[in-house]
């Protein structure tokens, strides 16, 4: 992971991932920040322009060569999403969130359904804080539970003010309909577009994790181009439910938006006591 001595505010964190080599597009859309142009429709603030998508000729089988931005998704090691395993090494991580209730803020990028979050949430992991940006789902889900895969997943994107990116994974499997969804969905807009901020509806994101906190932990990277391998990703073993309607509304809009299993390699995956 990239880091900086000095500590960043959220303005000059957001600065600082437009222009550094070692942030990324990606990150920029975690955060649900984006430039448009009338060409394009939407264009990841830093983006080289590159036509990447999730099926066809620019698919994941391609990144790595779509761009020399993008050649750690075809070489490098430590690549996400992956398959984990219950069976891995225990170890004491410690994982503090602190969540709070805030207006939703709702948006379709092109790519998926962002909801940005206001400043004062985050995580403490292993004595280390995280300010949540945002969160967005996939369909199907991008990692793989001892080789099941889900029906979505959730990302909650977090950032420390050096730089560092910590993501927490949240399995979604079909069941009961999920009420928070069942407000994000009420607003999110069909096409992509501005930010559509719903002040009458609050919502508090933790509402959307497991009731079982449990999880792993490995180190790995941003799931779309240009793939920077500098996220610790946590993923929660307890999956939540969404209905078959709710999933339907979103596929609706994105048919399919998971990036492929990549290879473990050397990497160490540890689960929490």
């Amino acid at each position: 992971m990239y880091a900086r001595k000095t500590p960043l505010s959220r303005r000059s964190f957001i600065k600082y991932l437009g222009v550094a080599a070692a942030a990324c597009p990606s990150c920029l859309a975690a955060a649900g920040l984006v430039a448009r142009d009338g060409k394009n429709g939407i264009k990841k603030a830093g983006e080289t322009g590159v036509n990447w998508a999730y099926e066809g000729a620019n698919g994941p089988q391609e990144w790595g060569a779509l761009s020399p931005q993008y050649r750690v998704c075809g070489d490098g090691s430590e690549q996400s999403p992956i398959n984990l395993s219950v069976e891995d090494p225990t170890h004491d991580h410690d994982l503090k969130i602190n969540y709070h209730r805030m207006p939703l803020r709702v948006e379709n990028s092109g790519r998926t359904i962002d909801v940005n979050c206001n400043t004062g949430s985050g995580i403490t992991m292993d004595g280390d804080k995280f300010e949540l940006l945002q969160f967005h789902f996939h369909h199907p889900s991008e990692h793989f539970l001892e080789g099941r895969r889900f029906e979505m997943e959730a990302h909650f994107v977090h950032a420390a003010s050096d730089g560092r990116l910590a993501v927490l994974g949240v399995l979604i499997e079909i069941g009961q309909a999920h009420p928070l969804i069942a407000d994000i969905w009420k607003s999110m807009p069909a096409t992509a577009g501005p930010e559509r901020k719903v002040a009458s509806t609050m919502i508090l994101p933790s509402d959307l994790l497991p009731d079982d906190r449990r999880f792993l932990r490995y180190a790995g990277s941003l799931t779309t181009p240009p793939c920077s391998q500098i996220v610790t990703w946590s993923v929660f073993r307890q999956p939540v439910t969404v209905s078959a309607e709710q999933v339907a509304a979103f596929t609706s809009l994105f048919p399919r938006n998971a990036r492929p299993m990549q290879p473990l390699n050397r990497r160490v995956i540890s689960r929490s006591r």
